[in-house]
């Protein structure tokens, strides 16, 4: 298996990480996104070809957005004595 078919199967062993990912992939490619229907969350990854239909360059853009968010989420959390 290529790399991004590994990456692929990786990201998909999480749903919850794979909808984060898939989400922002799809923004990258709406202009926007109608108000009060937004992205559904998908259960099971694996029914979902979304990331597949990516070009490398995009899948690695929406993983280090997704990555980006965490890091600032992260640091909020830790500011805020929580």
């Amino acid at each position: 298996m290529d790399f991004k078919g590994e990456l692929i199967n990786q990201i998909k062993s999480s749903p919850d990480v794979f909808n984060e990912i898939r989400v922002e992939a799809l923004v990258d490619r709406l202009n926007s996104v109608v108000e009060g229907e937004g992205l559904s969350y998908i259960n099971d990854p694996n029914q979902d070809n979304t990331l597949e239909e990516l070009s490398d360059e995009e899948l690695i853009n929406s993983i280090i957005r997704n990555l980006k968010y965490y890091i600032e989420y992260e640091r909020e959390l830790g500011e805020s004595d929580v």
